[in-house]
């Protein structure tokens, strides 16, 4: 999820997207009409639109990872715009805003103190899976989403969140990785394939703490 250049949340992975006539374009220097109209392989959906869409259908946890932002400005303005649109939504909805950004999510957790919105450190896959567990800690985040390879290195680090009172989510994790990850009792996991981990969970009573979560990657590189 990216801020463009006039104030709205859209669903990008990228921070540059091409257009029809193979012109590129940064979204946070573009207009989201204009990303809608000019994006090539597809109209960008906005966040707002997904959290309409959500509404409209069954009960279900929202994740939102917020990209990195270049200056502290930026990530006030976007952290302002994810806590005017999914503070709201928490109420009623169970809500995580994650990002890699620990600037961005400060600002973020800080705006929505107090609410039922919950906040959560990605960790990079060179990371240290304790490390990032102990920046989460510091900042009172909620959860943490460790990649596969920094709970294989580290699988102890489920424990000593839940002893925090800590999330975890492990990403992105499909085929035969998912009773492995499930195994160490994480609390989620982050999946291109939901029916497929779903099917892996519910076949495996053991696993049952384990659910999946909405894909990191939908078609065309589009994320929320």
């Amino acid at each position: 999820m990216r801020l463009s250049l006039d104030g709205v949340l859209v669903c990008s992975h990228d921070a540059v997207v091409t257009t029809h006539l193979g012109r590129e374009l940064e979204v946070s220097a573009t207009t989201a009409s204009e990303l809608a109209a000019r994006r090539a392989g597809g109209r960008l959906a906005t966040l707002r639109e997904v959290v309409s869409a959500l509404r409209a259908g069954p009960a279900g946890h929202l994740v939102v990872e917020a990209k990195p932002v270049a200056d502290q400005v930026g990530a006030f303005r976007t952290a302002r715009a994810l806590a005017e649109l999914l503070v709201p939504l928490s109420t009623t909805t169970s809500v995580t805003v994650s990002s890699f950004d620990p600037v961005l999510l400060g600002a973020v957790r800080r705006l929505v103190f107090g609410s039922p919105l919950r906040t959560a450190l990605l960790g990079h896959p060179a990371e240290s899976a304790v490390a990032v567990l102990r920046q989460a800690a510091e900042a009172g985040y909620d959860e943490v989403h460790l990649s596969l390879k920094a709970l294989r290195a580290a699988p102890h680090a489920v424990r000593m969140a839940h002893q925090r009172g800590i999330s975890v989510a492990a990403w992105t994790v499909n085929g035969a990785d998912l009773a492995e990850v499930a195994a160490l009792e994480v609390d989620s996991v982050i999946t291109d394939d939901v029916a497929t981990a779903r099917a892996t969970v519910e076949r495996a009573p053991a696993l049952h703490r384990a659910a999946a979560v909405l894909p990191v990657a939908l078609a065309g590189g589009t994320a929320c």
